[in-house]
């Protein structure tokens, strides 16, 4: 064989087991994670200690508003933009928003699309202070 190929060979065996390094380390990280019961963000890889907060899906539920990595905020950005709303959202804002669209929704042509607007709405609710003591308001 010529040493072009051998030495192609030789770079190749390197790349594999450095991916194979990379994987194991993977792998390992995960499987602590499950063992630790730590909840963690997919995006940004921030960590919450096994008990702290109460309740895991009220630690993720408050990250979001604040992880520039999560695509939530992203989308909660982009909705706020589009309804006019400053972001994060307050309360007020998405409260006044939410009763001029039920005030004049009998003069929408397309009462499906009004209730997906209000849905989004009601979906900004995730970005306010203490998001989980927030329900959507009838």
């Amino acid at each position: 064989m010529s040493t072009k190929y051998m030495d192609e060979i030789v770079k190749l065996r390197g790349e594999l087991a450095e991916a194979r390094s990379f994987a194991e380390d993977a792998a390992k990280k995960y499987n602590d994670l499950l063992a630790s019961n730590r909840v963690a963000c997919a995006y940004c890889g921030h960590q919450y200690a096994e008990g702290t907060p109460e309740t895991k899906s009220a630690a993720l539920t408050a990250h979001i508003a604040q992880c520039e990595a999560h695509p939530m905020r992203q989308l909660g950005a982009s909705l706020c933009t589009l309804m006019s709303l400053p972001f994060p959202p307050t309360e007020r804002g998405i409260n006044e928003l939410r009763l001029g669209i039920n005030q004049t929704m009998h003069l929408a042509p397309d009462p499906i699309a009004i209730q997906a607007v209000l849905a989004g709405l009601d979906a900004l609710r995730v970005f306010l202070p203490n998001a989980e003591d927030h329900r959507a308001k009838p």
